[in-house]
């Protein structure tokens, strides 16, 4: 797609795209945080999204993820704002779609915006059924927001199977102030530390643009996925959030929970005829989980085994 590349266009202008005439948008962002630079036209270059900014004002948008659906395809372009933009050129690559419909997947999108709320994590996506997490954009502003973990609670976990280890860790930038850099699974979108008028300080008023797209390392679901991240090291950091999330989706759970033995409960055990030899008394044990309830006890019962 080429098209206007001013400031105004990339965060008024809203891309929406439904597959086989589903009830809802599969896919409603603001166009720039869908091609992977959300405040404005920077040059970026992954193997997902690419914007490449052109002559007299004008950038090119690139989308490399694929969008399979089996009836039709329904894409739309819609301009909130009262001004006339550039004339706009998009073209459209359609191939074959061999995977069997109970099989597939939809591409889907979550684009979620506005300040942060102490004590809890920022939701960057959350679904049921099977599927894939592919990756985020994500833009901050205010706060020293680089600390926070990102936590994914994959097929109804308690605790998050992946507990990052800080914001810039997770978008493949190590250390903090990050330079404008491009890679082929993560980028930081221009030089915020310049922007910010070259002091640590400002570049937190200036908002940030990160991404991470998930080829390399795949996020499968087979339930549920709830991902999240910290806003400052225990989500205490009063910040303006904004990010859009990809996932590729079908509907139909592929993973059931069909029986389960709770270990401690005499009535449990019984039907389920448990036995275990030099087995010991029913113990309680209490712990605190990882993730965003950390706060709070959980109690369960189980037994010591000789």
């Amino acid at each position: 797609m080429e098209a206007d590349g001013s400031q105004e266009f990339f965060q008024n202008a809203r891309i929406r795209m439904r597959w086989d005439r589903h009830n809802r948008w599969d896919v409603q962002s603001p166009i720039g945080i869908f091609f992977g630079s959300a405040v404005e036209a920077d040059n970026m270059r992954s193997l997902t999204l690419r914007v490449e900014k052109l002559e007299i004002g004008k950038v090119r948008l690139s989308c490399y993820f694929p969008m399979p659906f089996w009836e039709s395809a329904e894409i739309t372009l819609v301009n909130l704002s009262q001004e006339y933009k550039a004339p706009l050129n998009a073209r459209f690559y359609v191939d074959e779609n061999s995977v069997p419909r109970s099989d597939g997947t939809y591409f889907t999108t979550m684009y979620h915006e506005g300040e942060t709320v102490y004590g809890h994590d920022w939701l960057l996506y959350e679904g049921a059924g099977t599927g894939w997490f592919v990756g985020v954009v994500q833009s901050m502003q205010y706060g020293n927001y680089c600390e926070g973990d990102e936590r994914f609670y994959i097929d109804g976990a308690v605790s998050p199977q992946i507990n990052g280890t800080g914001t810039e860790d997770y978008y493949l930038a190590c250390f903090w102030s990050n330079l404008d850099f491009d890679l082929p699974f993560g980028c930081v979108v221009g030089d915020v530390l310049k922007k910010g008028g070259g002091h640590w300080r400002g570049q937190y008023f200036t908002p940030a643009c990160y991404s991470r797209y998930h080829l390399e390392a795949p996020i499968p679901f087979y339930s549920s996925i709830n991902a999240r991240i910290q806003h400052g090291g225990l989500s205490d950091i009063r910040s303006n959030y904004r990010s859009l999330s990809f996932c590729y989706i079908n509907k139909q759970a592929g993973l059931q929970q069909t029986d389960y033995l709770d270990l401690g409960n005499s009535l449990s055990e019984k039907i389920h005829n448990y036995q275990a030899t030099e087995q010991g008394e029913v113990v309680t044990l209490e712990a605190y989980p990882e993730g965003e309830y950390f706060e709070t006890k959980l109690q369960d019962d189980g037994r010591y085994h000789g």
